[in-house]
């Protein structure tokens, strides 16, 4: 925004260029120690890359600090799992929510890159088991919509627009879907058709 109130002009909080600038930029290891703890205040998929960014600090409180709190999300996220993994255990029959819990956290730990590689893969491929096992229950869009980000970051963006394409059928708001409609036909390089999908998305995300 345009505005500042003068006495917030020398806080790292409020510089122009956001707290990733402050930890590239600011000399004083006290400014970018202050720009972590701000994302606290961020949500998760925000903070994780001004967190992975500070991972590579030369100052080694800078770098203690970011790789505390990044293993406080994966630990959280974890403890989650860990709970609804055992409650399904003692389900005779598995509940449907729980299933889609399970894909949530799952896909929340992909979404905020916390993990690479093949543990990845596994975790991908976890949070589709449970999201498919979870439309086994009575019918959500919103897990049409899960099923499809998983897919596109799995790479199957055909299966991925079939549930996107399903979701839209069933009534969920087609601005929440074009997004992801633009960035499957940009990655199977239909670039004409980008173009199209953004403009049905809402103004204020554009």
């Amino acid at each position: 925004l345009p505005f500042r109130a003068v006495e917030q002009r020398n806080s790292p909080l409020f510089n122009d260029g956001g707290l990733q600038d402050v930890l590239q930029l600011a000399g004083d290891p006290e400014q970018r120690v202050a720009a972590l703890l701000a994302t606290k205040r961020m949500p998760g998929h925000e903070a994780a890359p001004i967190l992975k960014l500070a991972l590579r600090d030369p100052e080694d409180d800078v770098r203690l600090l970011a790789y505390s709190m990044l293993d406080q999300q994966e630990t959280r996220i974890n403890q989650h799992i860990e709970q609804l993994l055992q409650r399904l255990n003692s389900e005779p029959t598995a509940l449907p929510s729980t299933h889609a819990a399970l894909a949530r956290w799952y896909w929340e730990l992909a979404y905020l890159g916390l993990a690479q590689g093949g543990v990845l893969e596994h975790i991908l491929g976890q949070a589709l088991e449970h999201v498919l096992a979870a439309q086994g229950g009575a019918y959500d869009v919103d897990l049409d919509l899960l099923a499809g980000r998983i897919l596109m970051a799995q790479g199957n963006t055909e299966q991925a627009r079939q549930h996107l394409e399903h979701a839209l059928e069933r009534g969920i708001n087609p601005g929440r879907v074009a997004p992801f409609f633009a960035e499957i036909a940009f990655m199977e390089r239909r670039y004409d058709e980008v173009p199209r999908y953004l403009s049905a998305m809402p103004d204020a995300v554009r």
